[in-house]
């Protein structure tokens, strides 16, 4: 997909929505990001969870990056709309469009227990069902709006104590990319087979905030897995998280801190 398109973007108006329309623009398409509070750059109000509302505007445009989702911490009445009711919106009204992405995430493989979780992974189901739709999962994005880093950033700063899950013994690791990447990622407009995934130690994390902002480290012991699988294609490798200076240093550069 070399030309020229015109793109609609939900969720575009978050922090990983608007890296992809940056880096769409940059690719000479036309982007419109698709919000119910629309504060972006060139945007129109609609609701994904509305039928006539994707159906009215849907078809105005090549293709869709759908990228819009309601996240752990939200009700499940609002996750299940959102992200199921809402991506069945997207892929049904737009079946005749050149492509539909679903950005999902690490998550539908590695916390189908939860909620959000298996609501990405039946949203990922559903677009098995269209030809022109795919999707791509995401691990978790340093710099995101949302996610366990923000959470004890915030927690350092106002509470002065962060707690550090220990799974087995261990803190959990988990695959990570930063926000620039993951719009560059998602922002491809064609299936991908490979990404490129670091691994971040959620110890090293902990240590990094500590020596950053001074705070009390909280440790509590937890069952379950000690690593956080992005799907079954990965098994074992790449297991060694980065340092504890890389660490630091990407912390210094993602967050203000």
């Amino acid at each position: 997909m070399n030309k020229s398109y015109k793109i609609l973007v939900t969720g575009g108006c978050g922090s990983i929505g608007q890296q992809i329309c940056k880096n769409l623009h940059e690719k000479g398409h036309i982007v419109t990001c698709f919000s119910r509070n629309p504060t972006c750059f060139s945007a129109i109000k609609g609701d994904i969870t509305k039928y006539k509302e994707v159906s009215e505007n849907i078809n105005l445009f090549d293709g869709v990056i759908h990228a819009a989702a309601a996240k752990n911490g939200k009700s499940s009445k609002e996750i299940i709309e959102t992200n199921i009711i809402g991506t069945h919106n997207i892929l049904e009204c737009g079946k005749d469009l050149k492509f539909i992405k679903l950005i999902s995430s690490s998550e539908a493989y590695s916390q189908i227990n939860k909620i959000y979780g298996t609501s990405k992974l039946l949203a990922e189901e559903l677009t098995k069902n269209y030809p022109n739709a795919f999707f791509i999962r995401i691990p978790t994005v340093l710099g995101s709006e949302q996610g366990f880093i923000n959470k004890w950033i915030n927690d350092a700063k106002t509470k002065k104590e962060i707690d550090l899950y220990i799974f087995n013994g261990r803190p959990k690791k988990k695959f990570f990319m930063t926000l620039s990447e993951a719009g560059v990622v998602c922002s491809v407009l064609e299936k991908q087979q490979d990404i490129n995934y670091r691994v971040i130690d959620a110890g090293l994390v902990a240590k990094s905030i500590q020596n950053l902002i001074g705070c009390k480290i909280i440790e509590t012991q937890k069952s379950g897995e000690n690593y956080e699988m992005i799907s079954e294609k990965i098994s074992s490798e790449n297991k060694n998280a980065i340092s504890y200076e890389e660490t630091e240093s990407i912390l210094r550069k993602n967050y203000a801190i």
